[in-house]
């Protein structure tokens, strides 16, 4: 079978040999359950010299490269470890607020804070770590930015293990959070200083200025939804955003646009560009010292870097000014930018900056995105007889096919209605809301009139779009569940919608269709007539559980509630189930009247 065009010219790059063994050695460390030994490393250097002499070694050499760098990089994250004398003890730790904090109304906060020094029983120890804090009812106003002295008791990261279920301590982990706990009430909290309006605490002066309308006056339901949505976009802060929006927005695909996402930072360093090398065109004599191109690049490197520092240079952000950064410094040192050139040095770079970024599913969704974007896009010659929404209509059904399989085996779900809500939702985010926002945070941060009233023009876009998306969402087949498909069988769907997207498959484009058909149709696995299968979950305090045969589902207990935001019937036993491919239960026994046995029993009646 000939391999597709767009795959032989990616196979020949030469990056290709550096990028993708790089990105296998460090998914291999991150299934290991053990760091490797350092000595490992004795191995490059025969492999270095080797492979001058044996090609071949090369693939070999980036592999165990890839490998042996996110194990330096764990091996540094894991050596900040909270004592174990500590946990549980009553600790005083000083520090600043880092992050945006969250705030609820009952009077409790959730925070990060990064620790200057710890004491226990009078005796400093070390440990110089980010921890996530829970203060309960305290009613006191904490801002990013202040230092303040605390007494709170502590725990190493550790999260449910269930099938199905969030890796919370994966993500504690990739987001380099080296501890939790709790802020005692009766304990010696003070603030120490207030804060400086820099960083986090200017993000969180402008998303409060964003959310409570410039003003003292109430907002309605709508408007305050829309502002949420649009402090998310300018300054990555979620807070705003209500659970049964996130919804919508997950039904209809388009929770990526809610963000400052790399679509975003790419359409502000792509505006720009645009107007700096258009503005410094206008002199010729200008151009005589700088070609308009290198000036449109270090306008459009400065907008991205700002616009990703106002969301805090998150994860997503970091990833987008990476793929910015290499496309501009192409521009900048006069290098020919080709599609696949500028897409392996951002993921190689972005590898050798932060191995962790593989633990993120954005990092998998963005990186596949813009791949199958490149892959299918036809060639200039070509693309010049093809209208341009025809072009944009086609990326959605791409995009839609391609990353179904990653979506499924993720997050166990996918909507069908994504295309059509993004190829309204896109333009209009994009080229109405985003822009008009952008503005009305630049003139509020130069102190100059008018940004109130962009604010207010951006939120009434967003009103616009938010009923549409309602809408879609309602549509009887819009989104649907999934049970966990296997990887293998994944990894042969998406080398099926590798041959089915080729511009090149002609006549036999269904053997790529052939390849999907295990993905999309084997059934989950059932116990075989007459057996029955016992799931133990993991939720904590309390009890729960699952017991399968061939067609029926038996609950034996839920487990507890922990916070009003966080239980283990909806966090662990759930996600079990659907994982499972269970959409109901068919009985429910509830051992006895204790909470952490029967608290959620009626969310599965």
């Amino acid at each position: 079978m000939n391999l597709p065009h767009h795959l032989k010219v990616f196979l020949t790059l030469p990056l290709v040999g550096v990028a993708l063994p790089l990105l296998a050695g460090m998914v291999l460390l991150f299934i290991q359950s053990d760091l490797p030994s350092p000595y490992w490393g004795a191995l490059l250097l025969p492999l270095a010299v080797s492979m001058r002499h044996a090609p071949t070694l090369r693939l070999l050499f980036w592999l165990l490269a890839g490998f042996l760098w996110a194990a330096f990089q764990a091996d540094l994250r894991l050596s900040v470890t909270l004592p174990e004398r500590v946990e549980g003890e009553d600790i005083v730790l000083t520090g600043e607020v880092v992050g945006l904090p969250e705030h609820r109304e009952n009077g409790s906060s959730r925070l990060l804070f990064q620790i200057d020094s710890a004491r226990h029983k009078g005796h400093y120890f070390h440990f110089p770590a980010r921890v996530r804090l829970n203060w309960y009812q305290h009613h006191r106003t904490i801002r990013s930015g202040e230092q303040w002295q605390f007494t709170a008791r502590l725990k190493r990261p550790h999260g449910f293990s269930n099938p199905g279920g969030f890796d919370w301590e994966q993500w504690l982990f990739q987001h380099n959070i080296r501890a939790t706990g709790y802020v005692r009430n009766g304990g010696d909290n003070q603030r120490l200083s207030e804060r400086v309006v820099r960083g986090s605490a200017l993000r969180e002066s402008l998303s409060e200025w964003i959310r409570e309308g410039g003003s003292e006056a109430s907002l309605g339901g709508e408007e305050r939804d829309a502002r949420g949505l649009l402090a998310a976009l300018a300054v990555g802060d979620r807070q705003g955003i209500s659970a049964p929006r996130w919804e919508v927005l997950r039904q209809t695909g388009t929770s990526h646009l809610m963000a400052i996402s790399g679509l975003h930072v790419g359409l502000v360093a792509t505006l720009l560009f645009l107007l700096f090398r258009w503005g410094w065109a206008l002199s010729p004599r200008l151009m005589l010292y700088l070609p308009a191109q290198q000036v449109g690049a270090l306008g459009a490197l400065s907008g991205a870097i700002s616009y990703a520092a106002l969301a805090g240079f998150s994860i997503p952000t970091q990833r987008a000014l990476v793929m910015v950064v290499v496309v501009m410094g192409m521009i900048l040192l006069r290098r020919a930018v080709t599609r696949w050139s500028g897409y392996l040095t951002a993921l190689t770079l972005l590898l050798l900056y932060d191995p962790f970024a593989l633990l993120s599913a954005g990092f998998w969704l963005s990186f596949a995105a813009v791949g199958w974007i490149l892959y299918t896009l036809p060639k200039r010659e070509d693309h010049k007889l093809r209208i341009k929404w025809v072009t944009l209509i086609q990326l959605q059904g791409v995009l839609l096919i391609g990353l179904m399989p990653i979506l499924l085996y993720l997050f166990r779900q996918g909507s069908l209605i994504a295309p059509v809500a993004n190829l309204i939702a896109v333009p209009w985010v994009s080229m109405t809301v985003v822009p008009a926002t952008l503005l009305g945070v630049l003139l509020e941060l130069l102190s100059l009139p008018g940004g109130e009233l962009l604010i207010q023009t951006g939120a009434w876009l967003m009103e616009w779009l938010l009923p549409l998306l309602d809408g879609l969402a309602a549509l009887r087949f819009s989104h649907f569940g999934f049970h966990q498909p296997t990887l293998w069988v994944t990894l042969v769907a998406l080398a099926g919608t590798l041959y089915l997207l080729s511009p090149h498959a002609g006549k036999r484009r269904w053997l790529g269709v052939l390849a999907l058909i295990p993905l999309y149709f084997t059934p989950p696995q059932r116990p075989p007539e007459g057996e029955a299968w016992v799931n133990v979950l993991d939720v904590g305090q309390g009890l729960s559980v699952v017991m399968e045969s061939h067609d029926k589902v038996l609950l034996y207990d839920t487990g507890d509630r922990f916070s009003s935001t966080f239980n283990a019937g909806s966090a662990v036993v759930v996600p079990f189930l659907h994982a499972r491919g269970w959409r109901q239960v068919d009985l429910l026994v509830v051992g006895h009247g204790d909470r952490d046995h029967i608290f959620n029993h009626l969310a599965f009646l």
